[in-house]
């Protein structure tokens, strides 16, 4: 319904000019080709935005990659603090996790460098480990690594849990979580923190 600007006389449909005052009656109209750009820009600016949202989650997505992608065939260099027993603790070493579900420790650079270029097996056992000795599990789910290690001369298993608060694809924050074992020292009580900085990968 339009009125008169000029007397606010009600104006019959498509009217040319006011029946009251005789005005001529202007009618207001957008261009289509501004439509048109108008609709061009919206769709733009709504495609940048989507190719911006799927890129920002992809890179999110690679920098916090579900641990099951994450540790398997990682090295880590780790520092570890806490306490046993009451006594503080704190060391470092290297974690390397094959991509097979196992596992080992060792303390140096040079140890933890031959896992870079020699299978696991072969780098394990040049550090006089046994390859098949130790063990681990991803608890995806709950965030936890679940580590299990062979009693040598008994047909037990000792185990423990790292328990995860962050990561990322190169960093990793756990609380060491043991259990009682059998012919090893209780570990149940113990108060572990460690850093975990991947260094390489597994070949």
């Amino acid at each position: 319904m339009n009125f008169c600007k000029y007397c606010d006389t009600q104006l019959a449909p498509n009217s040319q000019f006011c029946s009251n005052c005789g005005r001529k009656i202007i009618h207001s109209q957008v261009p289509k080709n501004n439509i048109t750009k108008q609709h061009k820009l919206l769709v733009g600016i709504s495609f940048m935005i989507l190719i911006f949202t799927i890129g920002a989650f992809s890179w999110w997505k690679y920098q916090h990659p579900s641990l099951q992608k994450a540790v398997p065939g990682s090295i880590y260099k780790y520092t570890v603090v806490g306490y046993i027993d009451g006594e503080k603790e704190s060391s470092n070493g290297y974690f390397i996790f094959s991509k097979d579900g196992r596992y080992t420790l060792v303390d140096s650079a040079r140890e933890a460098n031959k896992f870079k270029t020699t299978s696991f097996n072969k780098a394990a056992r040049t550090t006089k480990d046994d390859p098949e000795r130790y063990n681990y599990h991803i608890d995806n789910r709950n965030n936890r690594i679940k580590l299990y290690s062979y009693i040598l001369d008994t047909t037990k298993n000792a185990s423990g849990e790292l328990l995860v608060s962050d990561f990322d694809s190169s960093t990793m924050h756990a609380t060491f979580k043991g259990s009682p074992s059998w012919e090893i020292d209780d570990q149940s009580d113990y108060n572990l923190h460690f850093n975990l900085t991947k260094i390489g990968t597994v070949k």
